[in-house]
């Protein structure tokens, strides 16, 4: 009878080591999985503010072109008219290269740290839930 109780003890260890493999092995393809849709989502979410950013760009050159070439037709001199219009474009642009915002850099990692760590509990509640 020992024998048998032994066996049956041997196969109940090995069922439960390989059980735990399988269930390590899940959790790291789960969270593999997470980080994907994740890394995914922010590129997703890059490549639209890029192309927003992008078109309003092209906008704003647009609108530019047509200020200057009206200034300089009133002022009859186009290259016044071109000058007039990017002394401001100019002056806003040397102040926000020589500004360091360390709050809007804090802010944007904060809030990119914070929906990272929201989708991840998100996700774990779902996983809890099924098993």
């Amino acid at each position: 009878m020992p024998q048998q109780e032994n066996d049956t003890k041997n196969k109940y260890d090995q069922r439960l080591l390989t059980d735990l493999k399988e269930y390590v092995e899940k959790r790291i393809r789960l969270f593999s999985l997470t980080i994907a849709e994740q890394i995914s989502l922010i590129m997703a979410l890059t490549i639209q503010k890029f192309t927003g950013v992008a078109l309003l760009t092209g906008g704003l050159l647009f609108i530019a072109f047509s200020l200057a070439f009206l200034i300089g037709d009133l002022l009859n001199s186009i290259s016044a008219g071109f000058a007039i219009v990017s002394i401001p474009m100019f002056v806003i642009g040397f102040v926000l290269f020589r500004k360091k915002s360390t709050r809007f850099t804090e802010h944007f990692q904060a809030k990119l740290i914070a929906k990272t760590l929201y989708r991840f509990e998100k996700e774990d509640e779902k996983s809890s839930k099924r098993g």
